[in-house]
């Protein structure tokens, strides 16, 4: 398989930064340790980077907004997309990315910071969209979330860091299961602790940095249909609003689509602990 991307480059105030899938498979054979281990444990990796579902956590407003849209027939953009965080507004402004509508998953984790319910997709959802990917939280570059060890840097080299990082859509998984394969052993830790072995920037090594510094972030042009989730999980509150919805909605035609995602919720009446509830079922779909 070819190399993710081309050789480091220099920026402002002479920092290297080297994006962690750059000359990967170089860095792999210049050490026969990591050799052993990486041919080991790819065959694995490649087998859960196709089947790895991609995590959506929002709030059950957004939920309740996209079935009573889509199950009205609506194309009306929904008060959910147009409350987005001024964070995550800031960040795509300092990325230069369009305003267009996009949708922010992590690949098999979850995030509670960003809402009370959390949705799985399979690849279906990247089908005929347009997108990328990115070894690390993108807007927590931006916003401090993830420090580099090198210092600080100007924003212009943290843009560039970022775009340079960027993953087709369509080579993510494949891109992935090199990235699984040579940062975490066993795999599982890609869930329960931290990469085994250092990047280029220092990142991973860094104590103030945790899993948002090393998760894979994918990026889906427009909006999900969150009708196409294959589990769902909420927190008490977020779940029972949910589960409402969708029983109250009146349109048994349009309704259709919806109707499964009462059978698909992990933990009916809510968890505390929804995004665990959701993890340990992405891990076990995973057979790891």
């Amino acid at each position: 398989m070819k190399d993710v991307a081309k050789v480091g480059y220099p920026r402002k105030g002479g920092i290297l930064f080297v994006p962690a899938l750059r000359d990967i498979r170089v860095r792999i054979a210049a050490d026969p340790s990591w050799v052993s281990d990486f041919e080991g444990s790819l065959p694995k990796a490649l087998a859960v980077s196709e089947i790895i579902p991609l995590l959506h956590v929002t709030s059950s407003l957004a939920v309740r907004e996209d079935i009573t849209r889509r199950a009205a027939g609506s194309n009306v953009e929904p008060i959910a997309w147009r409350r987005r965080s001024q964070k995550t507004n800031d960040a795509e402004d300092v990325f230069g990315w369009s305003e267009e509508p996009k949708t922010y998953f992590y690949a098999g984790r979850a995030c509670p910071d960003f809402g009370g319910v959390v949705l799985a997709f399979d690849s279906e959802c990247e089908k005929s969209r347009k997108g990328s990917a990115a070894p690390f939280d993108t807007g927590g570059i931006i916003h401090g979330h993830i420090a580099i060890s090198s210092g600080l840097v100007d924003p212009d080299s943290l843009r560039q860091f970022v775009a340079d990082s960027q993953i087709d859509i369509v080579q993510w998984r494949e891109n992935f299961s090199v990235y699984l394969a040579a940062y975490f052993f066993p795999l599982q830790h890609y869930w329960k602790s931290r990469p085994y072995r250092p990047d280029p920037d220092g990142i991973f090594d860094n104590s103030c940095n945790q899993w948002r510094a090393w998760v894979f972030e994918i990026l889906l042009e427009g909006l999900q249909d969150f009708g196409q989730a294959v589990a769902w999980c909420g927190s008490r509150d977020n779940s029972s609003s949910i589960r409402k919805a969708l029983i109250n909605t009146v349109s048994p035609f349009s309704f259709a689509p919806y109707a499964k995602l009462v059978d698909r919720d992990l933990c009916p009446g809510g968890a505390d602990d929804y995004i665990e509830v959701m993890e340990d079922w992405v891990v076990a779909q995973l057979v790891l």
